[in-house]
């Protein structure tokens, strides 16, 4: 019996509100990937990383600009 050597991945987000106040909060005591940026499907992200090594996304709705 074989095991299969790539098991597929699979997403998933959870969703915040306030992505930067996270941002704030964890510094220093969380790995995170990355800091809070605008993704290009219109979300707000930020993504740590778990001890297993896996990320995991934090993400809100990007709040409109009030200069256009």
């Amino acid at each position: 019996m074989g095991l299969c050597s790539d098991i597929g991945e699979a997403r998933t987000a959870a969703a915040a509100e306030g992505v930067d106040a996270l941002y704030a909060r964890l510094e220093g005591k969380a790995e995170l990937v990355d800091s809070p940026y605008d993704a290009f499907h219109g979300r707000r992200e930020l993504i740590l990383r778990d001890l297993s090594g896996f990320w995991i996304p934090f993400a809100e709705p990007v709040k409109e600009r009030a200069d256009g």
